[in-house]
């Protein structure tokens, strides 16, 4: 196996089973990692700041600010740590949290840490409505994750929560906030390992292969390093965010980066800005906030949703870094938003367009501050893609063709990730762990190519919905909206198509069935959004009926998938 320089970077990059001898398309960032913390818990337990201040923040629009100050956040840690200690848990339980972004879910978070189980942060709805169908949808991670315990607020904690934990966690397997505050706080607590495992990560609905990401202390903590590394994060910066504390990019991009940067973080909840996108810029004005990220769709939501009314009195020259990551970074996106809010003292400069994935921990990619991101063309010379930077520290990026070569500059292939945020794997799940991970490189499944030393990405090869920074298997959807009576025991086949007017990719779900005519069609959009909203959490942008036999009787789902996309996208299936 044979090295190849890194013209860009100066440094060396390997790949398995080539020998090289050509500048191609890989860079590296020679520098390594070097978290001040051994272990994601001592983010809380070594924290240090002269002026004592607030650490974390909750806003809400609706009624006063509550900040967390670090001893009650310790205390509340150690009383969840103590709770789970108590009840036998020890090193490698698993800890379900179904808990919203809040104080709750950041204690039990930590806690879960200080025990050394692990923690596996579920979706929580923006809504709770009947818990039995999000318990349901729950039980494909259960029986991925085998966790001892779940722990959830007591409107969650009935019978069904105790009936879909009693095969893996036995009796009193689920525990509530309240009952952690009233533990008393255990004398001691374990010693923790770098090399343990301190997060397992679902990052989709219902699974039909379950795939959580199984990440170290020492994979999480190299990449918020390389992150506060690359965007200069201090303890001068204050930060903002919307997106859920379940999500990577609010979990490990967020919260644990401004911790481990020692900046204030204020956390708003999501259905704020889902309702009144406009709240997330004035909380930026008002706080005069530095940082904030959210996926795409987001500030594409801004452009349109945001009014001169709502702009009255903002001002947003505070925002240093406007992070736009887990999910394609599109152009017009960035340029609709730059040119609207440049009245209010945005700077395009600011945006900082990430790319990442969960098993790569979060980042892999971002522009530097000296260099901020460009755009150029995809492979047709006339779509215009976002540049999303260099690697972070210690992390290398590659681009492979189909016969597994490294692909030239301006070459399109997949990319594939090496590095300490590299995951162990896909916990439980050995088949799909061995389908990414190959010689000690992640293949990502996304699409992209390099040109003069940054990644462009501009696809996927994995079948994979991603809808404002969520993925979604599209065999999940198509199993949840085949159970609607009107498809007639037809079939149906969901695919992502781009779409500049959202920011995000829309879900195009097509289904065999006979309601041609336009009142069967609204039923048939009612029915089949209905079904994916209670047994996947996500709906359908577009719902486009055909005659019945082209799904059922291809031979490959795969491939059908592949055509319709095509013919959809050509404007031949409306």
């Amino acid at each position: 196996m044979g090295a190849l320089e890194d013209g860009e970077s100066g440094g060396t990059a390997f790949l398995p089973d080539r020998q090289l001898d050509v500048r191609a398309a890989v860079l590296s960032h020679r520098a390594l990692p070097q978290p001040k913390v051994r272990t994601v818990a001592e983010l809380i337990t070594k924290w240090r700041r002269d002026d004592h201040a607030d650490p974390l923040t909750f806003i809400d629009t609706q009624s006063p600010n509550s900040p967390l100050a670090i001893d009650r956040l310790l205390d509340k840690s150690e009383r969840f740590a103590s709770a789970l200690l108590s009840r036998g848990l020890g090193a490698g339980d698993r800890v379900l949290l179904l808990l919203p972004s809040g104080e709750e879910f950041v204690a039990a978070f930590f806690g879960a840490l200080m025990a050394r189980t692990v923690p596996v942060p579920c979706v929580f709805p923006v809504v709770l409505g009947d818990p039995k169908p999000l318990l349901a949808n729950l039980a494909p991670i259960v029986a991925s994750a085998r966790p001892r315990l779940l722990i959830t607020l007591p409107q969650v904690a009935g019978p069904a929560a105790e009936s879909i934990m009693s095969n893996v966690g036995g009796t009193k397997a689920v525990l509530i906030p309240e009952m952690a505050h009233a533990t008393p706080r255990a004398a001691s607590l374990p010693e923790i390992d770098e090399n343990d495992l301190a997060l397992i990560q679902y990052t989709s609905g219902p699974l039909g292969e379950p795939t959580g990401v199984a990440l170290t202390h020492n994979n999480i903590l190299a990449n918020i390093d390389g992150i506060a590394s690359v965007l200069r994060l201090s303890d001068a910066d204050i930060a903002l965010t919307w997106v859920p504390l379940v999500h990577d990019m609010g979990l490990i991009g967020m919260l644990l980066t401004s911790f481990y940067a020692r900046a204030q973080l204020f956390v708003m909840p999501p259905q704020v800005f889902l309702m009144r996108p406009h709240a997330w810029l004035r909380a930026i004005s008002d706080l005069r906030a530095t940082l904030s990220a959210a996926p795409n769709a987001a500030y594409q939501l801004c452009v349109r949703r945001v009014t001169d009314r709502h702009m009255e009195g903002l001002d947003l020259s505070s925002w240093r870094l406007a992070l736009n990551g887990s999910e394609f970074v599109q152009a017009t996106t960035v340029d609709a938003f730059a040119e609207k809010f440049g009245r209010v003292g945005f700077r395009r400069s600011a945006f900082y367009p990430l790319y990442g994935l969960a098993e790569n921990a979060l980042a892999a990619t971002c522009p530097d501050l000296e260099r901020a991101f460009v755009v150029s063309t995809s492979g047709d010379g006339a779509t215009p893609v976002v540049g999303v930077g260099r690697p972070i520290r210690g992390q290398e990026v590659a681009i492979v063709n189909d016969a597994g070569e490294v692909a030239r500059e301006r070459e399109v292939g997949e990319i594939i990730v090496r590095g300490p945020s590299v995951m162990r794997g896909y916990f439980n799940n050995e088949p799909a762990t061995a389908r990414v991970l190959s010689g000690g490189w992640l293949y990502t499944g996304d699409l992209g190519f390099i040109e003069h030393g940054q990644l462009f990405v501009v696809g996927r090869k994995k079948e994979m919905v991603i809808k404002v920074g969520r993925n979604y298997y599209p065999r999940d959807i198509e199993e949840a909206a085949e159970s609607v009576a009107a498809l007639e025991g037809g079939r149906a086949l969901a695919f992502a198509s781009p779409s500049a007017t959202e920011g995000t990719e829309d879900l195009v779900l097509i289904v065999e069935s006979r309601a041609l005519d336009e009142a069967a069609r609204r039923q048939l959009t009612l029915d089949v959004n209905g079904a994916l909203l209670a047994n996947v959490g996500i709906r359908a942008d577009r719902v486009v009926p055909i005659p019945p036999g082209r799904i059922s009787g291809a031979s490959h789902r795969a491939a059908i998938r592949g055509e319709l996309r095509r013919e959809f996208g050509d404007g031949r299936l409306a």
